[in-house]
């Protein structure tokens, strides 16, 4: 009787038998246990019992193949046992074994690293083979695990594999993984990506078809399941790939634990009705609950989406039964094959009951049972006796054992899950309170079964309004979903109006017959005309203006605004720059973040500082790139939009389409014109315009670009904060993860057209990976894969057009002609030596590979670039700390590509010679004026203190002085609490699953600080103080001394006070600056002030406000703020005890 067919007391029943034959299996079980399954559950029992055990166990096995070189794996081994305590772990026999390992192995590591690598290899063997099988095995699928594709060449690789399975007479049965068979890590393109999968599952159908009709053996496929983003993609690639083999089986799993699973269940079965009508076989569907938990947090940490799994086990538990019951019917099972994969034996006793009460005899074959090798063979044993049961046998060999780690993984996490069934089955008795608690786990998801939604839990619509107001972050855009690409490829098809673009405000305009046609990249196609800006209008940009008001209000709706916008700017930012759509949809998401961002950063700022009032420092400019243009650019827009002040914003010719369309979307929320000034202007007015402008007219400045092309702006506007483009480098150890190091190094170089402030530039190799000539060849397979072409071609991550100058300037670099005829640019890897980097070229997609002798050279090396990130891929915490402490970046990066397609990730942007990091605290306090209202409250006890307290009251000072004495005490201890509050501490903003972002802050070791004529005795003793609770040697010069000076040199050593007084001319300070990492200087910014142009010139950043009485914001100007970004998880495992020490 169908399932849908029994009443409520008929279903009584069946479950009443169900938990009466639970009770017979779990009894048959318990009593048939071998010795050597019990001592794997012991291991197994101590590992759930502690996290730290698991660790270990997962780093050793991945020691196992790490390199060739084992005299480096015995190091490796070495290191990773002396983090742990072993406890339990280790039997007495194997504590011997690694004693004697550790004391005589070193001696003969070619000897000692085998036989470890035996041991540990046979304490895995009960869940993973090792080989090919050479005997039948009729009862069992074998889940041949391959490496995920980086490459073209790794897709050959693995479809090679599964060929060779398929000839073998003993395997009827083979799973194989989606991520094998297609390029994932370049996700720009839905269709390539399901065209490329479906592709490589028809070659494996054709050629189980012939093997089976050779070998006159069945040769069934199966397709297993992976993260979420590949479900869509899974399933229309194996339904399209099928289409055309009716005469073989295929199967794919679906995931319980996916809410959606149970929607592509019904595709699947209406998909295997046509097929079976038409005369194929049925499909084979395999039923899991779900193993990929970690991973699938790390996704939707990294890219700012909701969890799109169930978070509770009762929903699963309850899909699971729902999906199981929808098989349960004579209109579907007639068509499907189902595997019913479980270790819960609840789980098992239920379906068996429900097969033989509602399936016909004739189709219960159709029902077949699935169990892992290693996890309770007894159970399979027992159940295998009852009804068919396949034994799903993973099967690896040493390429891709590191593979075969994540599958152990995944089933450690899954058997050791809170309330999975297999964490207390080991030592379960029926009747006992796990028992029990299982069992009542059993029933709650029975009558669960009508509440649990399919509905997908993320459906990234970024445009939606719960989207828009539900975080700070952005969400990214699924590139994995074919909504996505149809979104896409819609917008780059539509037709976009002729714009004409002016200046809105403030601006002297050329005669309109000067209008400037606007061209694509290619020359093809006009997409307007602008009307540039001749000269600023000094009168019309001094007339007053109105900050905004109802700032979130304000942003919120240009946040929409953008959205509804969104496909326009895509294609306009591609047509005009040659990005790829891709690249503009990030910079996009990262753009509505900070609109979010901002005014969040001032109301948490003024809540916490209630004394001190944040106000608009005026007017500025903010000069544009075409790189990162939507989003390094636009920050220093909005961050000024959202201080109350000016912006004159002059964006690159290049994207000045789009740029306008941004400004349009923030016009029309509310910001006036005159208060965003869009100012497009070619770059030789716009330095002439610069150059005549008087010199108190902007209050600031900030500009973007490579340091060389600043200068000419900063020397004509001191207080520049600039965005500098450099070389970014990234380190490859040889206790790195090549292929994890490869795949971050090709994403971080090419992504996005090359090109950009986040670019991977550099790619430092120690000798011993240089040397491997596996890791060359695959690292330029890898970038050989990636396609180029229009970047109107959504599956192109590469669009830069190979124009006459970069033809030349890329055959320059190679030493030969290029052969290709194509006119646009591919992925290009150049190795190099040190010297040979003299002749980079930063605009084109270019990796440049050096050598470095080991770390510590690879780290000199880097330190030489002028990035401001450097990245360190190595799995070894020592090197970490190494690399942590002696690379000179603002951002280091810790096993992360250099470029984040997340949005939460903006705290990592780099900055340049800016001393703030876009989308950290500090950032927006740039664009402010600090005003204190009221003493601060935050005051800690200063060393200085007893001094000061006893010149106080010793009643010499007089009333003044006691005055300015008592209020440098209180600006030393709100210094003092600062420092150690906020300046000696990191701060975690990003809050990311499995990954750390830290800020921290550096301080300057030498501070040049000249007195300038209006300097009091106050404001001396507030940067004495302030250098001094830092630590840094403060150099303080004069002219000419005078009563304050005299007062500071009698009282200085008195006052516990430390700083230099030196008393010299203008040219000897001037020498020092290059010296010093920070001026300090009082007098108004000025072009023709030598003190600022030297400045300039050494790259030195001047504090000119005077000191401020709130240590938060006052020490501000002694610190650099760096990020260290660390992805702390291998295969899911946290290393919080690498952290530890990495922080500690």
């Amino acid at each position: 009787m169908p399932i849908q067919s029994l009443t409520t007391k008929q279903h009584k029943e069946l479950v009443a038998q169900a938990l009466e034959f639970a009770t017979k299996l779990q009894e048959q079980v318990q009593d048939s246990i071998s010795a050597r399954e019990r001592r794997f559950y012991y291991k197994m029992q101590h590992i759930i019992e502690n996290p730290e055990y698991k660790a270990l166990f997962i780093e050793l096995l991945d020691s196992s193949v790490h390199t060739k070189d084992m005299a480096h794996n015995f190091e490796l081994i070495k290191r990773i046992l002396s983090r742990y305590e072993f406890g339990e772990f280790f039997t007495s026999y194997e504590k011997v074994l690694l004693f004697v390992f550790l004391q005589v192995g070193r001696y003969a590591p070619s000897l000692s690293v085998p036989l470890f690598i035996q041991q540990i290899r046979k304490d895995s063997s009960l869940m993973l083979a090792f080989g090919a099988p050479e005997s039948s095995a009729n009862s069992a699928t074998y889940y041949f695990i391959a490496k995920r594709a980086l490459s073209t060449a790794i897709i050959h690789d693995n479809i090679k594999l599964c060929k060779r399975a398929l000839e073998s007479r003993h395997i009827t049965h083979i799973s194989i993984k989606p991520s094998a068979f297609f390029i994932w890590l370049w996700g720009g393109d839905y269709a390539r990506m399901q065209g490329d999968l479906a592709q490589s599952l028809q070659e494996l159908f054709a050629y189980a078809r012939a093997q089976q009709h050779s070998q006159g053996v069945p040769k069934v496929i199966t397709l297993d399941m992976e993260e979420h983003q590949f479900l869509e993609l899974s399933v229309n690639a194996f339904m399209e790939a099928l289409s055309g083999y009716g005469e073989i089986e295929a199967g794919i799993a679906l995931q319980a634990y996916v809410p959606e699973s149970y929607s592509y269940l019904e595709r699947l079965c209406a998909y295997a009705k046509d097929r079976v009508d038409s005369g194929g076989k049925p499909v084979y569907i395999r039923l899991v609950k779900g193993a990929n938990m970690q991973a699938q947090k790390l996704y939707a940490s990294q890219h700012n989406v909701a969890l799109p799994i169930f978070s509770q086990k009762l929903h699963t538990d309850a899909n699971y039964k729902k999906m199981l019951h929808y098989v349960m019917d004579s209109t579907r099972y007639r068509f499907i094959k189902l595997g019913v994969a479980s270790h819960n034996v609840f789980e098992l006793a239920y379906a068996y009951t429900l097969i033989q009460h509602c399936v016909e005899p004739e189709y219960r074959e159709h029902f077949v049972f699935e169990m892992s090798m290693g996890i309770s063979m007894q159970a399979s044993r027992i159940l295998g006796a009852y009804h068919k049961l396949m034994l799903y046998t993973p099967v690896c060999d040493d390429k891709s054992f590191k593979d075969a780690i994540a599958y152990l993984l995944r089933r450690l996490d899954e058997n050791t899950s809170e309330e999975n069934f297999m964490r207390n089955y080991y030592a379960m008795r029926v009747g006992d309170e796990s028992w029990q608690k299982q069992e009542a786990m059993f029933m709650e998801s029975l009558a669960y079964i009508p509440q649990v939604s399919s509905a997908p839990i993320c459906q990234r619509d970024n445009s939606s309004e719960a989207c828009l107001q539900a975080s700070i972050y952005e969400m990214d855009t699924d590139f994995f979903a074919q909504a996505t690409y149809h979104k896409f490829a819609q917008a780059l098809a539509q037709a976009l109006p002729q714009a004409r673009i002016q200046a809105s405000f403030g601006a002297s305009v050329e005669n309109d017959e000067q209008a400037q046609i606007i061209s694509s990249f290619d020359g093809q196609s006009a997409l307007g005309e602008v009307v540039f800006a001749s000269a600023f209008d000094e009168k019309a940009l001094l007339a007053p203006y109105s900050p905004v008001e109802n700032l979130s209000a304000v942003f919120s709706k240009a946040a929409e605004s953008l959205q509804a916008r969104r496909g326009e700017i895509i294609k306009l930012a591609t047509l005009e720059s040659g990005k790829v759509p891709m690249e503009t949809d990030m910079e996009l998401s990262e753009l509505i973040t900070l609109l979010r961002f901002y005014p969040a950063s001032l109301r948490d700022l003024c809540t916490k500082h209630p004394q001190v009032s944040l106000q608009p420092k005026g007017r500025g400019l903010v000069v544009g790139s075409a790189h990162s243009h939507l989003s390094v650019v636009f920050s220093a827009v909005l961050a000024s939009l959202a201080c109350g002040n000016q912006v004159v914003f002059k964006p690159s010719s290049l994207v000045v389409c789009s740029s306008f369309v941004v400004c349009e979307c923030l016009w029309g929320a509310g910001i006036g014109r005159n208060v965003l000034c869009f100012m497009p202007m070619r770059r030789d007015r716009f330095q002439q315009a610069l150059a005549q402008m008087p010199e108190d007219f902007f209050a600031f400045a900030v500009g973007f670009g490579q340091a060389r092309s600043m200068e000419s702006i900063a020397l004509s506007q001191p207080n520049l904060l600039a965005h500098t483009i450099g070389f970014n480098a990234m380190i490859v150890t040889k206790f790195a993860d090549y292929d994890q190091a490869i795949a971050h190094a090709v994403s971080s170089a090419f992504f996005y057209g090359g090109v950009g402030l986040r670019k991977l530039s550099v790619l430092i190799v120690e000798q011993g990976v240089f040397d491997d000539e596996s890791f060359r060849q695959r690292l330029l397979e890898c970038a050989n894969s990636l396609r180029y072409g229009s970047p109107l071609e959504l599956d192109n991550a590469l669009g830069v057009v190979l124009d006459k100058k970069a033809r030349e300037k890329l055959e320059k670099l190679q030493g030969t002609k290029l052969e290709s005829s194509s006119p646009y640019m591919g992925a290009n890897i150049i190795y190099t030596t040190p010297d040979g980097l003299q002749a980079m070229e930063w605009h084109l997609p270019v990796l440049y590979v050096i050598k470095a002798a080991d770390l510590a050279h690879a780290i000199e090396l880097a330190n030489t670039m002028s990035g401001d990130i450097c990245a360190l891929e190595s799995l070894d915490e020592d090197e970490w700390g190494y690399f942590h402490s002696n690379a000179k970046a603002s951002t280091l990066l810790i096993n992360e590509p250099t470029i984040h397609t997340a949005s939460a990730q903006i705290i990592s942007a780099p900055i340049g010679s800016l001393m703030r990091k876009i989308g950290a605290k500090n950032d927006i306090l740039q664009f402010v004026r600090c005003v204190q209202n009221a003493p601060d409250d935050n005051l800690a006890t200063s060393i200085i203190e007893p001094k000061f307290k006893r010149l106080l009251e010793s009643g010499e000072l007089g009333e003044e002085r006691e005055r300015i004495l008592h209020n440098a005490l209180l600006q030393a201890k709100s210094y003092v609490y600062y420092r150690n509050a906020e300046f000696n501490v990191s701060h975690d903003y990003a809050l990311e699953y499995g990954k750390k972002h830290l800020l921290s802050y550096e301080a300057v070791r030498v501070v040049a600080y000249r007195v300038s004529i209006g300097d009091s005795l106050q404001d001396m003793l507030g940067v004495i103080i302030g250098a001094q609770a830092c630590k840094a040697k403060l150099i303080v010069s004069f002219e000419e001394i005078n009563e304050e000076l005299e007062f500071l040199r009698q009282n200085l050593a008195s006052l516990g006070l430390l700083a230099e007084l030196v008393q010299e001319s203008r040219d000897s300070f001037l020498a020092r600056i290059h010296a010093s990492q920070m001026v300090r200087y009082h007098a108004n910014p000025s072009p023709s002030d030598p003190i600022y142009k030297t400045a300039v010139i050494h790259r030195k950043p001047v504090v000119y406000a005077k000191p401020f009485a709130n240590g938060r914001f006052e020490l501000l100007g002694y610190y650099k703020e760096r990020v260290l970004s660390v992805a702390h998880h291998r295969y899911g495992v946290f290393a919080e005890n690498k952290l530890a020490k990495l922080l500690g």
